[in-house]
């Protein structure tokens, strides 16, 4: 006679309907006809019951494979429907709903310990366990054995994923099985020598741990004894909150200890944390450097393949950092907005692992030697620390030179500030012209004099970063070439000259000028004191 019922229903429809939709319209765009099936999708699939499958049993990310326990909440769901259909028809339709959904889902979860898409519904599948758990207090047996059976087993399955980093034999099964993030298209989808369980006991070892306390650096026992002391509090609270009335106070004391004890504990695993190298490797130190040397409001890329662990956990400066991955030219249009908002201030900085400078698969960097001017590139161990300039605040001048080096290459224009202060990055812009393809990969160097001719800065990279390499010149071939030039903070007022010219790395020699001369002058420009 109430409508109340129909709510659940109501909110199932509405859950279930816009992703029918979405799955339908996309099928119609791919295939233009709705009911076509038999085709691969990128992201969702009208194979739903493969989907089912993939979320609930199998052995890569099934739900009921990674806490068996569950299980008992079919049964329970039905039991608990006899007495409250409404609280049940709830249960039904928002779990169901996000297992429909993520069902037809085909891009898969990367590596995850399970399917985090179903993490959401698990407090859903708990409640029906509240008449199972009914059940077997009152005396069945077969119930009761059920729950305390499947219940060790769940508890001793989670164990394995919190004491062991899953990511060890996440990573073996890429290497062997060669799928990537995507390993539900590999054979660990079905074959349950693959499970992730009996994965993490092949892999039970010291250096795999991960649990604070126990860390092949070492054994803390003030952190294994805080975590003790919480779970004595938890219990005797517990034990006191079943024997009288809950209080505001017996409510408050474990949330007062909680709060501080697990601050001490963070901070300490934070102090030893070994799992993605020591506290001052040579990544972490990059990004402290980059800190050091920029100035307020500088962005910050970073181009590794697993080390944004270190910028998200370690590195607690206040400055903006966007992570790309590995990418061959070009760059997805979602991209370019990040990479752009990045040079809002003076100075960019790359750090990058992995990478030789000039990487052909390393299209961020290419990007910026491109769209902003290369300054500096440092190596720290295996780790590079690369500085752009952005000319931000600088008034450029575009002067005209027609310079002639050697029998090879004009100098056209020069862009650059008549003027600077100490501690920028002085950006400058060279066209050159191509009058036949050069014998070698000459650098451009850029040196700022004194009045007396000594260098107070310079820099010498191969034009755009490596990117534009001269040898691949082409005859009347026109080439821009951006670089930037770190002037010192300490650097006096006053008037400098600013030189360029080419100059083969391999032998050292300068491409001359003219009789006697190996550079070309770009003009004066005026330094300004730092502390303006």
């Amino acid at each position: 006679r109430s409508p109340a019922p129909l709510l659940p229903v109501l909110c199932f429809l509405l859950g279930l309907v816009p992703p029918a939709l979405l799955l339908v319209g996309y099928n119609w765009a791919r295939s233009g006809h709705p009911l076509q099936t038999g085709y691969d999708l990128t992201i969702f699939s009208p194979a739903v019951w493969w989907g089912l499958y993939k979320l609930l049993f199998s052995p890569l990310r099934g739900l009921f494979v990674y806490s068996p326990l569950l299980l008992l909440s079919l049964p329970g769901l039905v039991w608990l429907w006899r007495r409250h259909r409404l609280e049940a028809a709830l249960v039904e339709a928002v779990a169901g709903v996000t297992v429909l959904l993520f069902s037809a889902w085909t891009s898969g979860e990367g590596l995850s310990w399970g399917s985090r898409f179903l993490i959401p519904v698990v407090p859903l599948f708990c409640l029906p366990l509240a008449p199972v758990v009914e059940r077997a207090m009152g005396g069945s047996l077969v119930t009761g054995a059920l729950l305390i059976a499947l219940g060790l087993l769940s508890a001793v399955i989670q164990f394995l994923g919190v004491a062991i980093n899953p990511w060890i034999y996440l990573g073996q099964l890429q290497a062997d099985l060669g799928g990537e993030f995507f390993l539900e298209k590999t054979a660990a989808i079905t074959s349950f020598i693959y499970t992730q369980p009996i994965g993490q006991i092949r892999h039970w070892a010291l250096a795999n741990s991960d649990v604070a306390w126990w860390q092949s650096w070492g054994f803390d026992a003030v952190a294994l004894g805080l975590c003790l002391f919480l779970i004595l509090v938890a219990i005797v609270n517990l034990r006191w909150q079943g024997r009288r009335s809950p209080s505001i106070v017996s409510l408050m004391i474990p949330l007062v200890l909680v709060l501080p004890i697990t601050y001490v504990l963070l901070t300490r695993y934070y102090d030893s944390d070994r799992q993605f190298g020591p506290p001052d490797d040579a990544y972490t130190g990059a990004l402290h450097s980059a800190v050091a040397q920029g100035s307020p409001g500088d962005g910050m890329v970073t181009v590794a393949p697993y080390h944004y662990h270190v910028a998200m956990n370690r590195f607690k400066a206040r400055v903006p950092i966007v992570g790309f991955a590995r990418q061959v030219p070009p760059l997805p249009e979602t991209a370019l907005p990040l990479l752009a908002d990045t040079g809002r201030g003076e100075n960019v900085w790359m750090v990058t692992s992995g990478f030789p400078p000039a990487a052909p698969d390393n299209a961020v960097e290419r990007w910026l030697a491109l769209n902003a001017f290369k300054a500096s590139d440092w190596w720290l161990d295996d780790v590079r620390l690369v500085g752009y300039a952005t000319g931000k605040g600088q008034s450029v001048t575009t002067r005209v030179v027609n310079a002639r080096l050697g029998d090879e290459v004009v100098l056209t224009t020069a862009s650059v500030s008549e003027s600077a202060q100490a501690g920028q990055s002085l950006a400058v812009e060279f066209s050159w012209l191509a009058l036949k393809r050069p014998i070698a990969d000459y650098n451009v160097f850029l040196q700022l004099l004194t009045s007396g001719g000594l260098p107070a800065a310079q820099h010498d990279s191969p034009p755009n970063g490596g990117y534009t390499p001269t040898s691949a010149w082409s005859a009347d071939q026109e080439v821009a070439d951006r670089h930037g030039l770190i002037l010192p903070s300490d650097l006096p007022a006053g008037d400098y000259r600013l030189i360029t010219g080419l100059v083969n790395p391999a032998t050292g020699q300068r491409l001359l000028v003219g009789p006697g001369q190996d550079f070309v002058g770009l003009g004066p420009i005026a330094i300004e004191s730092g502390d303006q």
